[in-house]
């Protein structure tokens, strides 16, 4: 084996631009697939580590067979654990909510918190750091935090039966935390990662009805564990109908349903309130399959400069065997040039991609590297999944080579007489249009995809958002005093209240109704209540009618819908005072409609422009939108924190910019878009070096017939023509098969969204004029060299 090594590793030194173009072009393809294969397999690897996670599942709930719901009744756990044996355990978790915590001079809004059960730890497999199991969360003022919350609040010290005092009232007193136990902080590839988890019971002392009886409304999410052989649809059939049957609400149509908890991140659905982070896994497979399509790519420029390179290699494999090389050992030989040469990539491909990995996170948004990589999938199987990575690249791009090279006869060889067979050519050139098309294909994808993000983030959504940021207010008792003090700043031109986040309302009722609709249609509203300034603060245009109006007590009865609303309820004009019925009976209502606005952006450009419909209720007032001066919007919001802190000095100043806000939306397609554009890059160079050195060889083996074009008068452009030639053929049959598939794969993604770019033909034409013109240029960088060769250096005999 060690003479195989030294003749590959003298190959590999003496043919520098063959190894250059095989060695780049493979590590830049690994880089990719490290890349692709990191980020991948983190994501399928989520809550697989759970112990029994093929026994836990969490209760859904589903509405007439199509809406799903995550948050159900908490009277769902109770039921369970009295009447169904199959269910080992069950817990709840439900948000606490954004609590103010104090220890000593720290001061902080904590926002990612839930009430629990104490078999949430065993259930969800969260391990502790400090105190036991069976004592942590069984006192109702009890909390169990995380390693890293225990180091924010108490530093090096143990916080086993310290108190956390809170902003929250519980039976008229204030609500203070003693800290049972700590738990090791969970890893980043669950669901489920709180910083905190308070008594369940504790909800008891908020609410008048007792929380194991409420079949009414739902509040929580509901996880459990089934006992081994006990399968999915069994418990299904016993629990479809229980809230149908035990709440006194009429709830035909509810059915609960379970879920793998191993599915919940790349769940296909998305549901009001869930725990934000899924991905699609439809997107996960796209992007496995971008990732192999890059494998192949350099799988392809490996075998098309093998046999590309036979023939200048015939002598070398002539003499192998006349001196006693069977083909057998032709074969090694050749491999061994393979995976040493794969060897080397993959090893640069690893340190390429750790020096740039704080780069491509920049770039794409995707946080992994190679630590976690090996933290996701253990150390075993991470070697084994580079191992098959290696055996996959040197069988794939060196065993055919090696096959057709080993056949060549001694004597024709060393006569240079060989023939590679027109399979092979055949193959060879078939594979070189694969090639490109691959290469175009990802090319005008990705050219969709970025633009689509360039318009998604240009586009108006229909009120400002550039200059204005929200504040939560809760106390009523200051919000005057609040407004005044700001009104008073001229960095500030606005004030407005509202109880939504504007670009992603939430709120929403079936129980509209209106003339025409009938009582079968299953139609949801989205509202929200604002005050009289909210439209004009924010720039919200009015097509018909007028904004609310403080003065006019009929008002209180009015609304004003966007223009969605509006066409769903058959509203063309405001003329003969149209109306809006919300509730029924006792409670029925009727709303008289005052105006119409233009539709904004009340969520993703994924969904269509949501009925909206706006109504006025003080008590519900809590989140400020305040719109700034353009210029020293710092100063503004210091001057805004200053008010805050001489009003409310025991919680601390936070804002949200409405604008930072529609990024953090826009992240994962924006995401999508640099990645792919990154992909494309790294296809168009792999691709691009191949051409180069496919071109080099094959001016390499025509020097005789370019040398008598150039005796005979032909000038460069003439070579350039005749080198290029196949060159162009190979790129009118890419476009041929690319464009069509490109095209499709495009509109395809494109579907998913309401708001959307149209894919015209300019799109693949600036790739393919991109793709043409560098490979034109390669090709021309080939030739020059050649033409300054004297042509009677060409045609002497060896």
């Amino acid at each position: 084996m060690n003479k195989y090594l030294k003749s590959a590793y003298r190959n590999l030194i003496k043919r520098k631009l063959f190894s250059f173009v095989n060695i780049t072009s493979l590590t830049f393809g690994l880089v990719c697939a490290l890349f692709i294969g990191t980020y991948v397999i983190y994501e399928f690897s989520y809550d697989k580590e759970i112990d029994d996670v093929e026994r836990t599942y969490r209760v859904n709930s589903v509405w007439k067979e199509s809406q799903v719901g995550v948050i159900v009744q908490t009277a769902i756990k109770p039921y369970m654990d009295k009447n169904m044996g199959q269910v080992e355990m069950s817990t709840r978790v439900q948000r606490t909510g954004p609590f103010v915590f104090k220890v000593g001079d720290v001061i902080i809004r904590e926002r990612n918190g839930y009430y629990a059960d104490p078999e949430v730890f065993d259930v969800l497999d969260i391990d502790l750091a400090l105190g036991s199991r069976e004592e942590a969360l069984k006192g109702v003022q009890t909390i169990v935090i995380s390693e890293k919350f225990a180091q924010k609040y108490f530093g090096d010290q143990n916080p086993l039966g310290k108190q956390i005092q809170t902003d929250e009232d519980i039976d008229g007193k204030p609500m203070r935390l003693t800290v049972a136990a700590v738990f090791k902080d969970v890893p980043a590839n669950r669901h489920f990662r709180p910083d905190y988890l308070i008594s369940i019971d504790i909800i008891r002392g908020f609410q008048s009805r007792p929380i194991d009886q409420e079949w009414g409304n739902s509040n929580c999410f509901t996880y459990l564990k089934l006992l081994p052989d006990v399968t999915e649809d069994q418990i299904n059939s016993q629990i479809s109908n229980i809230v149908v049957e035990n709440s006194e609400y009429d709830m035909t149509g509810y059915a609960l349903r379970l879920q793998a908890v191993s599915d919940i991140h790349m769940q296909d659905f998305v549901a009001f309130g869930d725990i934000p982070g899924q991905v699609s896994k439809r997107n996960m497979l796209i992007l496995a399959g971008i990732g192999f399509l890059i494998v192949l790519l350099v799988c392809i420029n490996f075998f098309n400069m093998s046999t590309a390179r036979s023939l200048e290699r015939a002598k070398e494999i002539g003499v192998r065997k006349s001196i006693g090389a069977s083909r057998s050992n032709v074969m090694v030989q050749f491999m061994t040039e393979s995976a040493l040469q794969v060897t080397v990539g993959m090893v640069l491909s690893i340190i390429l991609f750790e020096v740039l990995g704080d780069l491509l996170t920049e770039f794409t948004g995707l946080r992994f590297n190679t630590g976690t990589m090996v933290e996701s999938l253990g150390y075993l199987n991470f070697s084994l999944f580079i191992l098959s990575l290696w055996v996959v690249l040197v069988i794939g791009s060196g065993f055919y080579p090696s096959l057709v090279i080993s056949k060549f006869k001694p004597v024709d060889s060393l006569k240079g007489k060989v023939n590679i067979g027109r399979s092979s050519v055949s193959l060879r050139k078939v594979l070189l249009v694969l090639q490109f098309t691959i290469t175009l294909t990802i090319g005008v994808v990705a050219v969709v995809v970025y633009s689509q993000v360039k318009y998604m983030q240009a586009k108006d959504p229909g009120f400002e958002r550039d200059a204005v940021v929200s504040v939560d207010l809760f106390d009523d008792g200051i919000k005057s005093t609040f407004v005044e003090a700001l009104n008073k700043n001229p960095l500030i031109e606005a004030v407005t209240f509202t109880d939504s986040d504007v670009i992603r309302i939430f709120n929403s009722s079936k129980g509209y109704s209106w003339e025409g609709k009938s009582e079968e249609d299953d139609i949801t509203i989205y509202h929200m209540s604002i005050d009289d300034n909210f439209v004009t603060s924010m720039n919200i245009s009015v097509v018909e009618g007028r904004n609310f109006d403080f003065e006019l007590s009929t008002d209180k009865d009015a609304v004003i819908l966007n223009q969605a609303a509006a066409k769903l309820m058959g509203i063309e004009s405001l003329e003969g005072s149209p109306m809006v019925t919300r509730g029924r009976g006792e409670n029925e209502k009727q709303l008289n409609v005052i105006g119409i606005v233009k539709n904004f952006q009340t969520g993703t450009l994924r969904e269509k422009d949501k009925p909206m419909l706006m109504y006025q209720n003080p008590n519900r007032l809590f989140r400020a939108y305040i719109k700034l001066s353009e210029n020293r919007r710092a100063d503004a919001i210091a001057g805004i924190e200053s008010v805050w802190n001489s009003l409310v000095s025991d919680q601390p100043f936070e804002y949200q910019s409405l604008a930072e806000g529609y990024n953090r939306i826009l992240a994962k397609d924006k995401a999508s878009g640099n990645t792919l554009l990154f992909f494309t890059v790294v296809s168009v160079a792999i691709s691009f070096f191949g051409l180069f050195g496919m071109t080099s060889l094959n001016i390499q083996s025509r020097m005789k017939e370019l040398g008598i074009r150039k005796i005979l008068g032909a000038h460069y452009r003439d070579i350039f023509a005749a080198v290029s030639r196949q060159f162009q053929y190979t790129m009118l049959t890419a476009l041929v098969l690319g464009v069509p598939l490109a095209w499709y794969l495009g509109s395809e993604w494109l579907n998913g969204f309401a708001h959307r770019i149209n894919v015209t033909a300019i799109i693949p034409l600036i790739v393919v004029l991109g793709m043409t013109f560098i490979g034109l240029v390669t090709i021309y960088f080939c030739t020059q060299k050649f033409t300054r060769i004297n042509p009677v250096q060409t045609l002497r005999e060896q």
